[in-house]
């Protein structure tokens, strides 16, 4: 490793990038999170009352399908860009003022199709933004700051779920009132960092795995691909039917306060939000001064299928309480080691967002085949007084601790 290439690493993260992209990873959680979980089936609701179950799904399934491919294009052809603006901000520049303009399509829509446009314009120019932003990780951030970074964007999910419940909360706001909030917040969030000056390429030195042998890499990549799909399809199978599984569990007459599921589910996610967010952030510092990011994932599945496991085999609100602390922990500890573990193993610096963006597909396809997943154990006969939600828990809670072992093989690490 050559001193300049320390010293470009330094000056690059050592400046007010760090900031600029934390800013921006969350200005675009909260551009996306509020919209597609308040404002876009708001707007269904007030097109079409009787038909709105049924369109959302419709919304929300090709919306997915073109977030996906899009993350992928987008990340690809700012890997091969070669501009003024350096090879990520032109399509950061782009995605931005795209997602900005489908805003007012999606607001004033007047029937379903008119919102599935809409949704779709922001899908795809959102992840003309999100995908090159976050290669910007691997091209910038030396691998022994990593976690520190990523413990910075960990944080960008429960800031898009606060400003997304505060919405909610403020019922005499109107509903342009709520696009122009998110609109300005976003365009306020990521302007500092469509200001940076990009260099004209990565600052620094390779990581450990770039070294490798090219089979080694590769079986890294599967490794950690693999690990992400597993983890999170234990997460989406799971967490989703939180509800109904405790509105169940209450009905049978186990032991939870005399209060309605949907309050006594609000207070386990605020448990579990809250241990998730103090572990993400201690988690990034203690992993880049320990190495060995890939056993933190693995440490994460065993925690999350913990968590499952325990309000699984005795449903009751204590149990419910002392998984969601283990869930939460599990889920602090992933986010942030695995955003870094990620960045770490990339096959080749050259194709880092083409990668991140396949990358992704473990975050977006387990929401699809959680569903599926959900209907084949739900449906299963002969479960008992509490149907086939235990046994969900405990399908879902296996599926992470698979990911996690996934992980612990990675040997790309330091």
């Amino acid at each position: 490793m050559s001193r300049g290439a320390v010293r470009a690493g330094g000056s690059v993260f050592g400046s007010d990038l760090a900031i600029r992209l934390g800013l921006a990873n969350a200005a675009g959680f909260i551009a996306f999170m509020p919209l597609l979980t308040l404002l876009a089936p708001l707007r269904i609701e007030a097109v079409d009352p009787d038909a709105k179950a049924l369109i959302l799904s419709g919304v929300a399934l090709v919306g997915a399908v073109v977030a996906s491919l899009s993350n992928i294009v987008a990340g690809w052809l700012s890997d091969r860009t070669r501009s003024r603006m350096g090879r990520r901000r032109p399509w950061l520049l782009t995605g931005v003022v795209g997602a900005l303009a489908a805003y007012p399509l999606i607001l004033f829509a007047q029937t379903g199709w008119g919102v599935l446009i809409g949704v779709v314009l922001f899908q795809l120019m959102f992840n003309l933004f999100f995908g090159p932003m976050n290669a910007l990780l691997p091209d910038h951030v030396p691998d022994a700051r990593k976690g520190l970074m990523s413990s910075a964007m960990a944080m960008g999910a429960p800031v898009g779920l606060a400003v997304g419940a505060v919405l909610a909360g403020m019922g005499d706001l109107s509903e342009a009132t709520r696009f122009a909030l998110v609109a300005a917040v976003f365009a306020a969030g990521v302007t500092p960092l469509l200001l940076w000056r990009e260099p004209p390429g990565p600052t620094v030195p390779p990581s450990i795995n770039e070294q490798a042998p090219a089979t080694r890499r590769r079986a890294d990549f599967a490794l950690a691909w693999s690990s992400r799909l597993m983890i999170q399809l234990g997460l989406s199978a799971s967490q989703v039917y939180l509800l109904y599984f405790v509105g169940r569990a209450a009905a049978d007459g186990a032991a939870f306060p005399e209060r309605a599921p949907a309050a006594l589910v609000s207070t386990l996610i605020l448990v579990s939000t809250s241990t998730s967010v103090v572990t993400a952030l201690a988690a990034g510092w203690v992993s880049d001064r320990t190495g060995g990011r890939h056993l933190y994932v693995a440490a994460s599945g065993v925690l999350v299928c913990a968590g499952m496991a325990v309000f699984a085999a005795d449903p009751s609100w204590t149990t419910a309480l002392i998984g969601q602390l283990l869930y939460g922990a599990g889920v602090g500890l992933y986010s942030t080691t695995d955003t870094a573990l990620v960045a770490q193993i990339l096959p080749s610096r050259a194709d880092s967002g083409r990668d991140l963006g396949l990358f992704n597909l473990g975050n977006t396809l387990p929401q699809a085949l959680a569903p599926g997943l959900a209907i084949l154990v739900l449906a299963g006969a002969g479960w008992g007084p509490m149907g086939g939600y235990p046994a969900l828990f405990a399908i879902a809670g296996g599926s992470a601790l698979f990911g996690g072992i996934a992980a612990a093989f990675i040997r790309g690490v330091r």
